[in-house]
């Protein structure tokens, strides 16, 4: 049978979930909320752990609120002359400290980045580190490490709204949809909120289930506050951006109190082969500035992007030496993205502990939050971070679930108790069926692919359609 093609949206609520319910193959269902980079990686991280304990691999559904799988490491892209011209919206470069620590599946996406081309920025660390651009856009790490996972169910465009435990059982009810309105629900044996920490603290029954101390600790974790915008220019104008970044990849400003702009990176020098149709440049704002174009925009009654679009593109036009009109004339797409949770700029702390990448919720450790916030302190906000928190929360759910690996023990300060629950599930369901709920009867799980239909499938689940937003990829 073919499949539908499209994108799902926040009040479809796709196929029934098998990997909700107890099944007949022993195997747990996990659900992860939230694809940005450190939900990916715990997704192909939990299968490695179940190994670890000679365990099968549990059941994994991916819900993710956006478009795509991106989180802060979002991709833009437009057609231009029938090439794809790319530009990474938030996160510039992946960064590490031990290029040993890169997860197999990633390296063929990566090309070293030479550091003396590269910003100085505050999230990037001096000395010792190692950075790498995506030529495919950082979104396309996130796909690679669900494809990776091999996950059970992935779904966009899909919001957690509600998630309380089932009563008399040690599960969760995980519920999606719009605002308050529910469009489905679901029963997982585990959860992984891979979200940022103010949307943890904003989830009711996720809160209930945090100590009081945890509740305090998610409060005061801080982000950084741009607004970020993607120019597709013609192509004559690559001499005057490459003038301006003095022939290197970026150029930063250091003056917040002064500037608009923080940063400025050339994206047609990242592996990428679209120079002879477009050039395309990313403006990061200064964090004073979007804090006062968002209260300019609420003033005026105007999207804050609207304002800041205008506000940034004025201050390149400036910065290359022509007329604002004359660098709109030159643009053939844009995009802009206002990023209210962006850079961490405060990781978790619970007193004078350090978090060991992951915490586990007080009351129920099959509830695990994960997210760059929660990594220590000198790698929080980057790549590294993600990996660690990734880690960490692929192995506390697997303590949960299947108890301790052979020879090893849970991450510092963590729990160890296992439960008992099965599930089935199917894999990449079309998007047309009716609401699932967790009364709903489970579907037998498919076959095993051959390794070249795998790949086929693969190429296919990823084809994208069009221009995206936040690294969004379309499924068929």
């Amino acid at each position: 049978a073919g499949r539908r093609r499209g994108r799902r949206t926040a009040m479809d609520p796709g196929p029934r979930s098998p990997g909700r319910e107890r099944g007949t193959d022993g195997r747990p269902s996990v659900l992860i909320c939230g694809a940005g980079c450190t939900g990916a990686l715990t997704a192909a991280l939990l299968g490695k752990e179940a190994a670890k304990r000679g365990r099968a691999a549990p059941r994994v559904t991916v819900w993710e609120w956006g478009r795509g799988p991106a989180g802060r490491m979002s991709s833009f892209w437009a057609d231009v002359g029938g090439v794809r011209a790319l530009a990474d919206m938030g996160a510039q470069v992946l960064s590490v400290r031990d290029v040993s620590l890169l997860p197999p599946w990633l390296s063929p996406h990566l090309l070293p980045a030479e550091p003396a081309g590269l910003a100085s920025t505050r999230e990037r660390g001096e000395g010792g580190w190692s950075h790498f651009h995506a030529p495919g856009g950082l979104a396309s790490l996130q796909r690679a490490s669900l494809e990776e996972a091999g996950v059970d169910e992935l779904c966009f465009q899909r919001r957690v709204v509600e998630l309380a435990p089932v009563a008399a059982t040690a599960r969760w009810r995980a519920a999606f949809g719009v605002g308050r309105s529910i469009a489905g629900q679901g029963d997982f044996d585990a959860v992984v909120f891979a979200g940022t920490a103010r949307d943890a603290d904003g989830l009711d029954g996720l809160r209930r289930a945090l100590s009081a101390e945890q509740q305090r600790a998610l409060g005061r974790v801080g982000y950084d506050h741009r607004l970020c915008v993607s120019l597709v220019l013609r192509p004559g104008l690559a001499g005057s951006l490459e003038a301006l970044c003095r022939g290197r990849a970026e150029v930063s400003f250091d003056d917040e109190a002064r500037s608009i702009l923080s940063l400025v990176s050339r994206q047609d020098v990242k592996g990428r082969t679209f120079a002879d149709k477009a050039c395309v440049v990313v403006l990061h704002s200064t964090s004073r500035f979007a804090a006062e174009n968002l209260q300019a925009a609420k003033r005026a009654n105007q999207p804050p992007t609207k304002l800041g679009t205008r506000a940034l593109t004025e201050s390149l036009a400036g910065l290359l030496g022509m007329p604002t009109r004359e660098l709109e004339a030159a643009v053939l797409d844009s995009k802009t993205v206002h990023w209210r949770q962006c850079q961490v700029r405060q990781p978790l702390r619970l007193g004078s502990t350090i978090t060991p990448g992951c915490l586990v919720a007080d009351t129920a450790p099959n509830l695990v939050l994960a997210g760059d916030y929660l990594a220590g302190p000198d790698v929080a906000g980057s790549f590294e971070g993600c990996l660690q928190s990734a880690k960490a929360a692929a192995t506390s759910v697997s303590n949960a679930l299947f108890g301790n690996a052979s020879g090893s023990a849970a991450p510092s300060g963590q729990r160890d108790t296992a439960s008992a629950a099965t599930g089935v599930g199917g894999r990449w369901r079309g998007s047309t069926a009716p609401a699932a709920t967790a009364a709903a009867p489970a579907a037998p799980a498919p076959s095993a692919a051959t390794g070249a239909e795998a790949g086929a499938s693969r190429q296919r689940r990823w084809r994208q359609k069009g221009p995206v937003e936040d690294g969004a990829a379309c499924q068929e």
